[in-house]
């Protein structure tokens, strides 16, 4: 058994096609419910990246992220 992202899954697939191959057939994706969140957190180090964090937490961004 292995748990990760879908995004791992297809890195797999794009850049490691011959070891994907082997393992496709197997490949079992659940979601689980609930399902699980994750928090990433940005910390700006300077203006651009404060510039950044304004903008993810305006309401536009916010409404495009759920």
């Amino acid at each position: 058994m292995m748990v990760g992202y879908e995004s791992q899954l297809l890195d797999l697939a794009v850049n490691q096609p011959d070891a994907f191959k082997q393992i496709k057939d197997d490949v079992v994706i659940v979601y689980p419910t609930p399902t699980v969140w994750s928090t990433h957190t940005l910390m700006a180090l300077d203006e651009k990246g404060g510039t950044l964090l304004n903008l993810l937490k305006t309401p536009a961004v916010q409404k495009l992220a759920w």
